[in-house]
């Protein structure tokens, strides 16, 4: 993947230090980075099985409930390490769940991830995509009590909707109402 550093350095940095702390199968892999003629280079796992957006979008189809059960699962495994380590991801979607060529479910793009420690045990930024958002994030502004990593697992049942019905719930109204 080439980035171009006019991009946000620090959401490119984030991403690069979460793929480099979060090795498990489940996750994209990452083999490293490097700079060649003013451009980032990330290496990462090819999943030329494509998203499972791309997938729905192809088929024009609801996955098929087991389908959606063992993607869930797989996605939910990624997460659970994750969460283990005190990180979240915070933009779980389809676009966001990758297929290895040979079928393997990976949890990818860490752009907006973030860390948890025993200083900071819930974050307090508005952040991710809309439609898929937890209430406790989209609501930071007016309650300001923070989330963690039950963000996440909102996100991956509103994808696991998003499969069944192509869409987020919702998808046809404002997401800032």
């Amino acid at each position: 993947m080439k980035i171009d550093l006019k991009d946000d350095i620090r959401s490119i940095c984030q991403e690069i230090h979460t793929l480099r702390e979060c090795r498990h199968p489940n996750i994209v892999q990452f083999y490293g980075s490097y700079l060649r003629n003013n451009k980032l280079w990330i290496c990462m796992e090819y999943c030329g099985g494509q998203s499972m957006q791309d997938i729905y979008l192809y088929t024009r189809r609801p996955l098929e409930e087991d389908c959606i059960a063992f993607v869930s699962r797989e996605t939910l495994q990624g997460l659970n390490f994750m969460h283990n380590r005190g990180r979240i991801h915070r933009d779980i979607k389809g676009a966001n769940i990758l297929l290895t060529d040979d079928g393997h479910v990976k949890v990818a793009d860490f752009g907006v991830a973030a860390q948890l420690n025993t200083s900071i045990a819930k974050r307090t930024t508005l952040i991710g995509t809309p439609y898929w958002m937890a209430p406790e994030v989209a609501s930071i502004e007016s309650r300001g009590s923070g989330y963690d990593g039950k963000c996440d697992i909102w996100g991956v049942g509103i994808t696991a909707i998003e499969y069944a019905e192509l869409q987020p719930p919702m998808f046809d109204l404002d997401p800032r109402k």
